[in-house]
């Protein structure tokens, strides 16, 4: 499959132009076989499986890779996961206080792990070690490009939470028209805008949203956003993926917004759709909106909203941008399964969850990008306090 390269944007993976969905019992069966051999071929770099429907107890020793099909926690504490390959299942205990165990509790459902254990003549196997796919090393570092780029998400524009005057400032300073000295210059050097989703508030999105709406029409929202951006330096381009507030389907992977939302925007603005990998003059970017982070910060005890790291580096840790399938976050059967990170990116770009973290790991930049909307009624509903007016400023060359 091949993808476009514009105005030194390479895009090298997105569904865009490429959705073969239909919503046939089909293509969810190859949706999780896509799943299951992509990372089967990730995991199999690491151990040497055996086909579940050819265990044998007289093995002893056994290494096995499946999909979740379901945990359990047994009367004394320890944990089951049933695991499914192609050939059959296999029901794997991992006993408490073991350092399986702690590795277990940041199983999901529907994710691909590898274990290692002893098989019981009852056809247990008792797990020694949990792999999951996982960023194989450190990366490598490349003689990467001397530009600025800047991160942000989640502008919100049609919403009466929207912070107006913390735009325009961030406006000014990319024009160089405040701040000196060293802030100036990092602002001359800026070559690329990469925004992670939610572009408006839309309509119709969470209860009583209408209430909290300065603009109720999302074509106009959109206008609005084009006349924004309008403010940016043509010399800048902007990379724009969709997100669950925006005018697109719903369900993960979203194709780039349609071509009468596009029509609105000057051409050094491009779209992608969520998730979508780019090359960015050689320093390659995962853009994805990040849904998928309320099922994890859910499901994984140490994962925390007001610490976005932590659940962006399960999902590096997991090789899956939404590894749980039919929660928070919906996702489309596509023939092709377009949310597994095949290549490890130099960059992990999320937002969604309105909070402002980065960091690394194993060599792989994450970023999430905060908000441009102070908080709403229905995120005190949910005890959720967003940082809003922060952009990350990442220069490649600089580490």
């Amino acid at each position: 499959m091949s993808y476009a390269v514009v105005d030194q944007v390479n895009i090298l993976k997105d569904v865009t132009g490429h959705s073969t969905c239909k919503g046939e019992v089909s293509d969810f069966t190859s949706l999780f076989n896509s799943r299951y051999t992509k990372l089967h071929r990730i995991l199999r770099d690491r151990i040497s499986p055996m086909s579940m429907g050819f265990l044998n107890p007289d093995q002893r020793r056994v290494e096995v890779i499946g999909m979740v099909s379901s945990i359990r926690e047994t009367q004394k504490g320890h944990m089951i996961i049933e695991l499914e390959d192609p050939s059959g299942t296999v029901n794997s205990l991992v006993v408490r206080g073991s350092k399986a165990f702690e590795d277990a509790k940041e199983v999901v459902h529907d994710e691909v792990i590898g274990i290692q254990g002893r098989l019981t003549d009852r056809f247990l196997l008792v797990a020694d070690k949990i792999i999951f796919p996982d960023v194989p090393r450190e990366k490598e570092v490349r003689n990467r490009p001397d530009m600025g780029v800047v991160f942000t998400s989640d502008i919100h524009v049609g919403s009466d939470t929207f912070l107006k005057d913390a735009w325009n400032r961030f406006i000014a300073w990319i024009n160089g028209e405040v701040g000196e000295g060293r802030l100036v210059e990092l602002a001359s050097s800026i070559e690329y805008v990469i925004v992670s989703g939610d572009l408006v508030d839309g309509v119709g999105i969470y209860p009583g949203q209408e209430k909290e709406l300065e603009i109720v029409d999302v074509h106009e929202q959109y206008e609005k956003v084009a006349e924004a951006f309008d403010m940016i330096p043509k010399r800048i381009k902007i990379v724009v993926a969709p997100g669950n507030h925006d005018a697109v389907r719903q369900a993960e992977p979203q194709p780039a917004l349609p071509k009468e939302i596009q029509s609105l925007f000057t051409n050094n603005v491009h779209f992608v759709g969520n998730p979508s990998y780019v090359d960015l003059k050689g320093l390659k970017v995962l853009v994805y909106h990040g849904r998928s982070l309320d099922t994890i910060v859910s499901q994984i005890p140490e994962c925390r909203y007001e610490d976005p790291r932590k659940p962006m580096i399960e999902l590096l840790k997991k090789r899956h941008l939404c590894p749980v399938y039919g929660d928070k976050a919906p996702i489309a059967p596509e023939s092709e399964d377009y949310l597994v990170i095949d290549e490890v990116p130099d960059v992990l770009h999320c937002g969604h969850i309105h909070t402002f973290g980065y960091g690394s790991y194993k060599g792989v930049l994450v970023f999430n990008t905060g908000t441009w909307q102070s908080q709403t009624s229905y995120q005190r509903k949910m005890n959720l306090n967003p940082v809003p007016g922060n952009v990350i400023v990442y220069n490649p060359s600089k580490g």
